[in-house]
């Protein structure tokens, strides 16, 4: 949504961004990004550190409304409290929004679709909706049964009064559109391109293959274990860069699996500004996109990750994904493309880049080349898509 705000800006739109704080992290990355941003930005603050009577009251509301839904069922829970259920911060986003007297919203969390959705239409102004995942399939097993009811109800009062609708992955968008049959446009979540070229970190023959994986949250069932696995059979030297905050227990959990592997280095790095992501990407040999089958949504998603790999000009990768396979063609020799779970495979495709420098070197070569004919921002189908949507709902600047 940044790059969406900064695009709007550009072509002279006038631009609020109203977000929620609930971290200290994230409320200062937040912080830190906003201060070159020449839109204004409007913060929600629910941390219990800034504004403790605040966030009780949102908590408080939250879960009301989380007891009701789960009493009632998302069928028959009244549309208030399905949103208030959805959003920590509803009451507080629907102030908001009121307050800045806007002629288009263009709501971009799962969280915030029908809390958007309501208040625009109380309000008489159109909305539009990114819908980055897909939303009715995030969560596996009971939980995810209900969950996707839950979500189901949301999107089925959210998407019709839409002025238009976009998707994270082409996938995304196919499965909402046959799923609700409504249009919705992929709009990847691509990345201006550097003025220059990310230099290639230099890497010696027999040195550590160096990877890269990045999320917020560093956990399990996030395709990890492979590598490790991929490590032990293929007695392979590799360096492995984690980057987010770990799931409780989940550093000494992988660490001590790593510990048992010869030749892996584990490595951990604390959360980074976006704004720096595709320079830290570009620091290493190869990006890890490990995306499992299960959930739904983990099958059809083309995640900021991968995006950001293409961005740094590094080879990738990827599991052979609804979402990610079409990339994966694209960008040809510069990706591996394996099934997620078969380490073998994974194993003989990362000894090829370790042990043949010229290989390694031309696989980087065709994601830059790939990033410039096709994953950038700036592209027809990106910026340009986003541009034409929102002209057709408010008209030109």
């Amino acid at each position: 949504m940044l790059k969406a705000a900064d695009a709007l800006t550009d072509f002279g739109y006038e631009v609020e961004v109203v977000s929620v704080s609930r971290t200290p992290w994230a409320s200062e990355a937040d912080r830190h990004l906003v201060r070159t941003r020449p839109w204004r930005w409007r913060e929600i603050v629910l941390r219990r550190d800034r504004a403790p009577l605040r966030a009780a009251r949102a908590a408080l509301r939250q879960r009301f409304a989380e007891l009701v839904t789960q009493r009632l069922g998302p069928v028959s829970t009244p549309r208030l409290l399905l949103g208030r259920a959805a959003m920590r911060g509803e009451a507080e986003l629907a102030r908001a929004l009121r307050a800045s007297r806007c002629d288009l919203v263009y709501a971009g969390t799962g969280s915030a679709l029908l809390p958007v959705a309501r208040t625009a239409r109380c309000l008489g102004i159109p909305y539009a909706l990114d819908l980055e995942d897909f939303h009715p399939g995030e969560r596996a097993g009971a939980e995810g049964l209900w969950h996707s009811q839950f979500m189901a109800r949301v999107l089925r009062e959210a998407l019709p009064g839409a002025a238009f609708r976009t998707g994270g992955s082409q996938a995304i968008a196919r499965a909402y559109e046959e799923r609700y049959g409504l249009p919705v446009t992929p709009l990847h979540n691509v990345f201006p391109l550097p003025a220059e070229r990310p230099p290639r970190p230099v890497r010696e023959l027999g040195a550590p293959l160096r990877l890269y994986w990045f999320s917020q949250t560093v956990g399990p069932d996030r395709g990890l274990e492979d590598v490790l696995e991929a490590a032990r059979l293929g007695a392979l030297q590799l360096q492995l860069t984690l980057r987010g905050v770990p799931a409780r227990g989940y550093r000494e959990s992988l660490s001590r699996q790593a510990a048992m592997v010869a030749g892996l280095d584990l490595r951990w790095e604390a959360p980074a500004s976006p704004e720096d992501m595709i320079r830290l990407c570009a620091e290493h040999d190869v990006g890890l996109g490990l995306e499992r089958r299960e959930p739904k949504n983990k099958d059809l998603c083309l995640s900021n990750k991968v995006l950001t790999y293409v961005a740094a000009g590094m080879p990738l990768v990827l599991t052979d994904t609804r979402g990610q396979r079409p990339i994966a063609a694209d960008l040809g020799r510069g990706s591996l493309l394996y099934p997620s779970g078969d380490a073998k495979a994974l194993a003989e495709g990362l000894r090829r880049w370790s042990e043949d420098p010229a290989s390694l070197s031309a696989a980087a070569e065709a994601v830059w080349q790939a990033a410039r004919r096709r994953w950038r921002w700036d592209h027809e189908l990106e910026r340009e898509a986003l541009r034409r949507l929102v002209e057709g709902v408010v008209g030109a600047p």
